[in-house]
């Protein structure tokens, strides 16, 4: 479904573990040819770290609002 190519089999080996770790959407983004959705499908969602990312964010907004 997907393949990338290398020259050397430890750079091949720590994408493959790299892509073994992404989540499923993530996995179909990339072998659908979705790149730009690649990042979406990166963020943290979890209850607390997401609460923790959209506090931070507001915050870092309203600095530059004040501006």
């Amino acid at each position: 479904m997907y393949f990338e190519g290398f020259s050397r089999i430890d750079e091949a080996f720590r994408r493959e573990k790299q892509i073994q770790g992404w989540s499923r959407n993530k996995k179909i983004a990339l072998i659908e040819g979705q790149y730009e959705d690649l990042s979406k499908f990166s963020e943290c969602t979890n209850s607390s770290n997401y609460k923790d990312w959209l506090r931070l964010r507001s915050a870092t907004e309203d600095k530059k609002d004040d501006k």
